[in-house]
């Protein structure tokens, strides 16, 4: 379990354990956290909690999005899009887009058997 007290006395996972403390607030990353795995410094329990501490939680098909620099909506964790750069587009594309939903979904529906579909495991 990692912690986000700042001393191993205030530390609950601590109890007089002063170098697992240290080295549970020092993985500030998932190298680190692999490396103290492969030292033996933590268990494969606390790797996987740090890692989801450090990388959140992995959640399929939940798309996120932010705003680029150059104020575009970018998409990402969409299926069928690349994993590092996601899918960006202008504010007044998705809102065309988002307008025209039904007639979407209407083309797809009567073009079902003409369209390729990626296949996800």
């Amino acid at each position: 379990m990692r912690c986000l007290t700042a001393t191993p006395a205030a530390c609950a996972h601590a109890a007089g354990v002063a170098v697992k403390h240290l080295t549970l607030h020092r993985a500030k990353n998932k190298n680190e956290i692999l490396l103290q795995l492969a030292a033996g410094k933590i268990t494969p329990a606390e790797a996987g909690e740090l890692l989801t501490k450090v990388n959140g939680p992995t959640v399929s098909n939940t798309p996120r999005m932010k705003v680029t620099e150059k104020g575009c909506v970018q998409f990402r964790g969409v299926p069928g899009v690349s994993v590092k750069f996601g899918a960006t587009h202008y504010v007044s594309f998705v809102e065309w887009v988002l307008d025209h939903a039904q007639l979407v979904r209407d083309f797809i529906k009567d073009n079902d058997a003409k369209l390729a579909r990626k296949v996800t495991a």
